[in-house]
């Protein structure tokens, strides 16, 4: 195991501690990477303010937090937002108030917890990412039918035998199911993730920064305000146990929240801020965007960070506080207080000094740079963009010109065709057939054929126009679909309009070779006959003639043409 082997350096490493690694290699999650490391960690990016809070409160106009909503026992004051007060039985909350899509993601906690140091505590405060947003329950003030993650800081002070047992940072997964109330056996089987850390009662405000990347979720402690890590809780890559298991499925949508919750034994929990930054691009390809760099400061022993199992006073798997009431009835007679016991009186939590709120601002308007350098790298890209849709839009308008003009033209070849014909007209007019003998006059007719290759011609130029233009402006110029389905109607009623003088050039080419064969009959009867029934042979055709005039005009008339 990758973890176990990072750890046979140590030469104090004892058979019970090589034992519990063995077990902890055989779990999900590894912890406590040694006894005296720590580590310097990337700072956090910009976090927008809808995914992030932090004092001082009272620029929050009406207690406001824009995308936040907080309830329960939850206060404001300038300094921290006190989720709960050391009153037993309470529960305060904070949530996003719209879900997030995100992938790969780190918190940043500031918190407090301090009660009474004479006694032991029940219940918690946990950070949570979750599919649906928090509803109350008895596990740290949260549902326990959640699906999604939740870090669990717990500060009870009993073990199943009533040991005391040091405050324990705890990893839980669920997939939706109802973990048991106070069921140890059934809680522990969620756990990832353990480490045993002294965060109680500190005289500095605690930080811990909470990592899901490449489906490795990792958390690091720093008990000191000196910006040096200690490893906590390091997974191996849950996304694939999730292919076996689904309560190791993290959603990729979800709320993030903090909660807390008092059992009979109450303690302060206090945040300072909270701030959330997505790291899905930074996580690409396995990178990673914290690069942990250990350091060689030494860690006092009464803040160091120990892993689960590492000894007795460590256990791997401890119960966790599903139901605080429960847990209650574990601790010595002496302090199992009634549930109405009243606040005890417990020091003032830490305040944020001049030099760290300046420190802070300083971060902050470095991240706002950095995202104003982003956006404006962003603003160019879409000029640059709409510079190249403009180009295009530009020579489809000047495309569109030149077809609306070809088709122009067509339409004035078919109107014209429309107005002539092949029938009777005056000797030596245009359209007139030729006399026998006679050399051929030229003509400057368009023919059917020749509308037909227009026409083909036409419509494959539309053709590669808009495969050229749909593959540019597919997704930026909507309108290039309403052209192309114009020009194509059009171009369906020309080709309408073609047909339909195809038939009628038809149909006027067999009627007039028909007055032709008759005229042609009546000349040479008129010839055999001489010229002495010339007049009666000319009245005679005269008056066929007429039939047949007659007869054309009704056709042409019929077919909204007017053929001499």
């Amino acid at each position: 195991h990758p973890q176990l082997a990072a750890g046979l350096h140590c030469d104090r490493l004892t058979m019970a501690a090589l034992a519990a690694a063995l077990m902890s290699a055989l779990s999900p999650a590894t912890a406590g990477k040694g006894a005296d490391a720590q580590v310097d960690l990337t700072p956090m990016p910009y976090s927008p303010p809808k995914l992030s809070f932090s004092n001082p409160y009272k620029a929050y106009v009406g207690g406001n937090i824009p995308g936040w909503e907080y309830g329960g026992e939850t206060s404001l004051n300038n300094d921290y937002m006190m989720l709960t007060t050391a009153t037993s039985n309470k529960l305060g909350w904070i949530w996003t108030t719209e879900p997030i899509e995100i992938d790969d993601w780190e918190v940043q906690l500031e918190f407090h917890i301090g009660g009474d140091p004479r006694q032991s505590t029940g219940g918690g405060m946990a950070v949570w990412f979750t599919e649906q947003q928090g509803r109350a329950g008895a596990m740290y003030g949260q549902s326990d039918d959640f699906r999604g993650v939740g870090i669990l800081f717990d500060s009870y002070g009993g073990g199943e035998s009533g040991e005391r047992v040091e405050p324990f940072v705890v990893a839980v997964l669920n997939d939706g199911t109802s973990i048991d109330e106070g069921a140890h056996e059934q809680a522990v089987e969620h756990q990832v993730g353990i480490c045993y850390a002294a965060y109680r009662n500190l005289k500095n405000i605690v930080r811990a920064r909470i990592a899901w990347t490449n489906g490795q979720l990792r958390v690091w402690l720093d008990l000191t305000s000196s910006n040096h890590f200690q490893p906590c809780i390091e997974t191996v890559n849950l996304r694939e146990l999730a292919k076996q298991d689904k309560r190791y499925d993290l959603p990729r949508v979800g709320h993030f929240g903090v909660t807390a919750m008092t059992g009979a034994h109450a303690d302060t929990h206090v945040v300072y801020s909270l701030a959330v930054a997505n790291l899905t691009g930074a996580a690409r390809d396995g990178a990673d965007p914290l690069a942990p760099t250990p350091i060689s400061d030494q860690v006092p022993d009464d803040v160091r960070v120990h892993a689960g199992g590492e000894d007795a006073a460590h256990p791997e798997r401890p119960a966790v506080a599903t139901d605080p009431t429960v847990l209650e009835a574990h601790l010595p007679g002496e302090q199992n207080l009634q549930a109405d016991q009243a606040a005890h009186a417990t020091a003032v939590p830490p305040t944020t000094s001049e030099d760290e709120y300046l420190s802070r601002f300083a971060h902050e308007l470095l991240g706002v740079e950095a995202s104003m350098w982003e956006v404006h790298a962003q603003c160019n890209a879409s000029r640059a963009t709409l510079a190249d849709v403009r180009t295009d839009v530009l020579a489809l308008v000047a495309h569109r010109t030149a077809v609306d003009q070809r088709l122009q033209t067509l339409q004035e070849a078919v109107e014209r065709r429309g107005g002539g014909g092949d029938g009777l007209v005056a000797p030596g007019a245009p359209g007139a057939p030729a006399a026998p003998g006679a050399p051929a006059a030229p003509t400057n007719e368009v023919t059917a054929a020749e509308l037909s290759a227009n026409t083909e011609q036409l419509k494959s130029e539309l053709r590669d126009a808009a495969q050229k233009t749909q593959a540019a402006l597919r997704a930026e110029v909507a309108p290039v679909r309403t052209l192309q389905s114009g020009l194509e109607g059009r171009l369906k009623a020309v080709e309408a309009s073609v047909a339909e003088l195809s038939r009628g050039l038809g149909e006027a080419r067999r009627e007039g070779q028909e007055v032709r064969n008759a005229v042609n009959t009546l000349l040479e009867r008129s010839a055999a006959q001489g010229s002495g029934s010339l007049g009666l042979v000319g009245m005679g055709v005269c008056a066929q003639l007429l039939v047949v005039a007659a007869f054309l005009y009704y056709k042409a008339s019929n077919n909204k043409r007017h053929l001499l």
